[in-house]
């Protein structure tokens, strides 16, 4: 028994042909099958004819981590199709933050008219882990901005050469 079942929606297989018209059965997060399925197959079924059946798709540049903390739904991604946000674009990310640039961070990184939760993350880590209890509604593949890593690692190379003083 399938999980869910979208009958008879359009797919395009990403060959160039024209689209067909196919059922896919999902069983709990994979794709089981596509072909023709009978309703009966599945715990529940999506009437999909004159639709087009579509993976969610990949914003390869977003800024959605400036969003996503206060509004964890995602709403505006998931309207567009998008599944999966990389974020932390342009260089720029809201985290770590460093003591000597925190306030610059913040006052540069948060958009107009928005409170953002700033004192929930410190670090990286802090910061995804912060992410990961809101529950986001879509995948996010995270990447530090290099304004706040190149800060940080110019820290290391001075403290280095201190030492070797």
């Amino acid at each position: 028994m399938y999980d869910l079942l979208i009958k008879d929606g359009q797919v395009s297989d990403g060959s160039g042909q024209p689209l067909r018209q196919v059922d896919v059965a999902i069983s709990k997060d994979t794709i089981a099958r596509i072909g023709t399925v009978e309703s009966k197959e599945a715990s529940r079924v999506i009437h999909a004819r004159g639709r087009v059946i579509s993976p969610g798709f990949i914003d390869i540049h977003s800024h959605a981590d400036l969003t996503l903390p206060i509004e964890p739904e995602a709403a505006s991604l998931i309207h567009q199709g998008i599944t999966t946000a990389v974020v932390g674009q342009c260089g720029h990310t809201l985290a770590p933050l460093l003591d000597k640039t925190r306030t610059e961070v913040i006052a540069t990184q948060t958009p107009q008219g928005v409170t953002l939760p700033w004192e929930k993350w410190s670090t990286y880590e802090s910061f995804l882990n912060y992410l990961t209890g809101l529950k986001i509604s879509v995948n996010v593949v995270p990447l530090v901005g290099q304004e706040q890593s190149a800060d940080r690692s110019w820290d290391l190379w001075r403290e280095d050469q201190r030492r070797k003083k």
